[in-house]
């Protein structure tokens, strides 16, 4: 086999027998122990010193000295990676400009002025305008108010803003405020009307929640913000609703059967495969290593797809089919297209049940999908939305790198399966990971020990990270991160801290080929 100096990199072909005993490179006369894995950690006994590695560092150092702009190169001794901190999101609103008066629009708003006093005045003389037919008899012509409505259930099609205007003779058990009529009258959203539209919003009439739709879209943009938040107040009710019912209707049920066989049969196969990941089998059986890593492989993979089946049958909603919890969905649905719309989004979607659900769940505090599940079903159900959660939390944000997302995903995968909890990607941990692999790398060395001596331990520290430092994973013999996880996998210590029950929290930092995994538990 072929392994690497851990000073200076070069190669060196060594046999199997050569494991655990001493050797020396010829190149910068290092001493160390042969390990047993060509991609393991080498003990380094002596360090010898690299001509050429000196000569390169030298080379950097003028360079960096004549022309500092012109070099990419951060100074050798003093390597700084920073991770941005994280951004804040706030919703994005349209700036509307109002547009400028014209002669046309002033002539328009003057002749429509005159028409209306025209039957203002006719109304009061009690003057009647009459069309004749064509045998010369009146004809009585009766107005008809139109009247527009949201439907229902809300569909991905958006609705025009109306066009037309609440009456103002309208009574007010019908409408929650008077809306002006015309730009130059004054307007003031009072206490008053803000009640009274929540209590419009809140009616089971839907005649009552078009009046409050209709009337705030007639406002314009200048009330958006104020209808959002109306909305808002009333869909969180609607979601407590939910979830009281929803847990009502559970309470009456029995666990279903497929539930039950599907979680025994993972069980079952998820406690085995726990147990090969977690032994070092290079201690255990060294003569048959290769074959038990091979059976690890299988179970896991078994483990997968039977955590998969489990989990689609804990997802079916329960009691969607009760006609007044669909109603409440409903509800909800159209709460959100006018939120949409107060927003100024184009698109709308409906939410899906299942997700207005463990919304539901989350803002009552509970965690749990079936109520009347308890136990260890009860109790997987629990980590199983918590992983849901974290790996929602890892995928929304916005620094390190999708590679660091991809490595954590996949090590969360089968942590999941195995029944373990997901680890959160933490900024601190990463900040300290991506340091020290920055520091190996621009340094050209290879340990867990930094070039000022300290410890991973310590580095998570001085980063910020406040929990308890659990482990640390060193790869290099490439930038591509399935190499490192693959490598860590099959490395029976690296892969003990990766499913370790202790972890919670994970940073990762990759410098070129020079991979660095930190884990920690915090009391989240």
């Amino acid at each position: 086999m072929q392994i690497h100096c851990p000073i200076c990199s070069t190669s060196i072909d060594v046999s199997e027998d050569h494991a655990g005993h001493k050797g020396r490179c010829l190149n910068c006369s290092t001493k160390f122990i042969i390990p047993e894995d060509p991609n393991g950690n080498i003990e380094i006994l002596e360090r010898g010193e690299s001509p050429q590695v000196q000569s390169k560092i030298e080379n950097s150092e003028e360079s960096a000295t004549e022309n500092a702009s012109a070099s990419r190169v951060p100074a050798l001794k003093v390597p700084a990676l920073n991770v941005p901190a994280a951004k804040s999101y706030s919703a994005v609103r349209p700036q509307f400009q109002k547009k400028k008066s014209s002669p046309m629009g002033f002539l328009f708003i003057v002749v429509v002025l005159l028409a209306a006093g025209a039957g203002f005045y006719f109304h009061l003389s009690g003057k009647k305008i009459t069309i004749s037919d064509n045998n010369g008899e009146a004809v009585d012509q009766k107005a008809e108010k139109k009247i527009v409505k949201v439907p229902t259930k809300v569909t991905k099609k958006k609705i025009q803003t109306p066009d037309e205007i609440a009456d103002p003779d309208l009574t007010e058990s019908v409408v929650p405020f008077k809306v002006p009529l015309s730009d130059e009258e004054v307007f003031e959203f009072t206490d008053e009307a803000r009640v009274r539209s929540l209590e419009f919003l809140a009616s089971n009439d839907q005649e009552k929640r078009e009046s409050v739709y209709t009337a705030f879209r007639s406002l314009g943009d200048n009330y958006k913000e104020t209808y959002e938040g109306l909305l808002r107040n009333i869909r969180k009710k609607h979601l407590i609703s939910l979830n009281d019912k929803s847990s009502a209707i559970k309470k009456t049920q029995v666990v279903p059967d497929d539930i039950k066989n599907a979680y025994q049969e993972w069980k079952s196969v998820e406690t085995a495969g726990l147990k090969l990941v977690m032994t070092k089998w290079r201690e255990t059986s060294p003569d048959e290593y290769k074959a038990k890593y091979l059976e690890m492989d299988e179970v896991v993979k078994k483990a997968e797809g039977l955590y998969a089946v489990m989990v689609k049958a804990m997802e079916v909603p329960q009691g969607s089919e009760d006609e007044s919890f669909q109603e409440l969905v409903d509800l909800i649905s159209e709460l959100d297209y006018e939120i949409a719309w107060s927003l100024g989004e184009d698109d709308f979607s409906a939410s899906e049940i299942n997700d207005l659900l463990n919304e539901a769940k989350s803002l009552a505090g509970e965690k749990d999908l079936v109520d009347s599940l308890s136990g260890e079903l009860g109790e997987m159900q629990s980590i199983y939305l918590s992983n849901v959660e974290i790996e929602a939390h890892n995928n929304k944000l916005n620094w390190g790198t999708s590679a660091y997302k991809k490595l954590v995903q996949q090590i969360n995968k089968r942590r999941i399966s195995l029944g373990l909890g997901a680890l959160r990607l933490d900024q601190t941990l990463t900040v300290a990971s991506e340091v020290h692999s920055g520091d190996m790398h621009f340094q050209n060395y290879y340990s867990h020990r930094s070039a000022d001596g300290t410890t991973y331990v310590e580095r998570a520290k001085s980063a910020g990270f406040n929990g308890k430092s659990t482990g640390e994973c060193l790869f290099r013999s490439s930038a591509d991160p399935e190499a490192a996880y693959k490598s860590w996998w099959y490395n029976d210590s690296q892969r003990l801290i990766l499913f370790s029950t202790n972890s919670n929290a994970v940073g990762v930092g990759n410098a070129q080929n020079y991979w660095t995994l930190n884990t920690g538990g915090t009391g989240q």
